[in-house]
């Protein structure tokens, strides 16, 4: 075997292993993401309409957000 083709079977090892590696990662950040979605959401249901006013909000558009699923 010479070195060329040593080193394209190194390549061809550590693809696959940099695509999961990636998918990973990207997954985690998308659970990441609806977890703090789901958090913000929840803290967002616990304001009264003063703080809700505060912020800009509508008790129904609190509501609105809050009822989103957590993926929207």
């Amino acid at each position: 075997m010479n070195k060329l083709t040593s080193n394209m079977k190194r390549t061809e090892i550590a693809a696959p292993a940099n695509i999961i590696q990636s998918m990973l990662v990207e997954a985690a950040q998308r659970i990441s993401l609806w977890h703090n979605r789901s958090r913000q959401r929840h803290t967002l249901s616990t304001l009264t309409d003063d703080q809700l006013w505060d912020i800009g909000l509508s008790a129904q558009e609190a509501k609105s957000e809050f009822n989103k699923r957590f993926w929207q």
